[in-house]
């Protein structure tokens, strides 16, 4: 779950070290990129990104955060704010012409060491391909906004921030997360 009141006290400049002094403005956005890069990079490959735009992106949201907080543009919950502009840099992004789907991992890849455990044997290795595909397959089959409710939902996100971070209706959301979870409920029983 959130921690919103530890964020509203960083966002706010009250955050303490434990020195007692105050954190610099660095130091804070220092500490929500180390909390929320990874999660960040994660939704944006989920929502389409390829590797290297995901990053980029993901640096991008903590140079732009830190930028409005030295403007002093008041940001009440930094972590909804980073999903919100990650997500409009990567629609535009996703229209310039350099924008590539996430696909599947190739072959020499998925076997390569340390990508699954190697003691269980072929066959196993074979059945994990398999599920790995049918999940990419299943989650391919939705809708963007469907694949992005899902992703932000499973990051802890209520429907209204969704709603907030893709800027769609609460009813669009909510809608989009029933048919998502009812055509992977679909594709897992086929």
């Amino acid at each position: 779950m959130h921690q919103h009141g530890a964020e509203l006290s960083l966002a706010l400049g009250m955050a303490s070290t434990t020195s007692g002094a105050r954190m610099s403005l660095e130091q804070q956005v220092s500490v929500w990129f180390q909390q929320w890069r990874d999660p960040i990079y994660r939704y944006l490959l989920a929502a389409g990104g390829d590797p290297t735009s995901a990053e980029e992106i993901t640096q991008e949201c903590f140079l732009r955060l830190f930028r409005s907080l030295h403007e002093g543009k008041p940001i009440e919950n930094p972590q909804f704010w980073l999903y919100r502009v990650a997500h409009n840099l990567l629609v535009d992004y996703s229209r310039s012409p350099h924008f590539q789907n996430a696909m599947l991992p190739d072959e020499d890849e998925t076997t390569s060491p340390g990508f699954f455990d190697e003691s269980p044997g072929p066959e196993r290795v074979a059945m994990d391909r398999q599920r790995l595909a049918r999940v990419h397959d299943a989650m391919q089959s939705l809708t963007q906004t469907q694949r992005d409710c899902l992703y932000l939902r499973a990051e802890g996100f209520l429907n209204r921030e969704i709603s907030q971070i893709l800027g769609i209706g609460m009813s669009s959301v909510a809608d989009a997360l029933r048919r998502a979870i009812k055509r992977l409920a679909k594709d897992r029983h086929d």
